[in-house]
């Protein structure tokens, strides 16, 4: 497999999960946020609207992205940076507002996070092989 075929799959799986995470969480938002939170209220019933709607957009975004391979690599730095501050954000959210959380909602976030620190890594690592000058793994002929 290629640099290419593998930073346009990257994406796509990328584009998958989003999806599924922000289908989920237009479908079922009460499920969704009295399984997570402690606490109830509309504005959370809302949110998990909202964020089901920017991960569907996300998710239509990363398929259009891996379309193109003429910016493949700047798309894929992109992508795996976006991804990296999702997973700081998750990380600050769970521990500033840990008691907000029940025990399933925690361990939701997290493995999330941590789903998509994985894409971030993969996205950063075709993204580096693209980049890279084709000189510099060729031997020099003296």
């Amino acid at each position: 497999m290629t640099a290419e075929q593998f930073g346009k799959r990257v994406l796509a799986a990328n584009a998958f999960f989003c999806a599924a995470c922000g289908f989920a969480l237009i479908i079922l938002p009460g499920v969704l946020t009295e399984l997570m939170f402690k606490t109830s209220g509309s504005w959370l019933f809302t949110g998990a609207l909202a964020l089901g709607a920017g991960l569907v957009a996300t998710a239509a975004v990363l398929l259009w992205a891996g379309r193109d391979t003429a910016r493949l690599a700047q798309r894929l730095y992109l992508f795996a940076a976006l991804d990296a501050a999702w997973v700081l954000a998750s990380a600050v959210i769970l521990l500033e507002f840990a008691a907000a959380f029940t025990a399933p909602g925690w361990y939701i976030v997290a493995g999330i996070a941590l789903i998509v620190a994985d894409f971030a890594v993969a996205e950063f690592l075709a993204a580096r092989k693209l980049s890279a000058p084709a000189h510099r793994y060729q031997r020099a002929d003296a």
